[in-house]
């Protein structure tokens, strides 16, 4: 299972950080803590995709 860091996030999906917060915010994307940081599972990725 592939897990993704914030900025992989962005990159992969071509959209800035606020958006992407404004995402993880409304529960869009689930961000899990690992540490001090947040990750995202690559299949909640795959998911907006399917949602479309």
């Amino acid at each position: 299972m592939a897990y993704l860091s914030i900025q992989d996030t962005c990159t992969l999906l071509n959209i800035s950080r606020t958006t992407l917060w404004r995402l993880l915010n409304q529960e869009v994307i689930k961000a899990y803590k690992l540490g001090g940081r947040k990750i995202i599972k690559r299949e909640e990725i795959d998911k907006l995709f399917v949602n479309l």
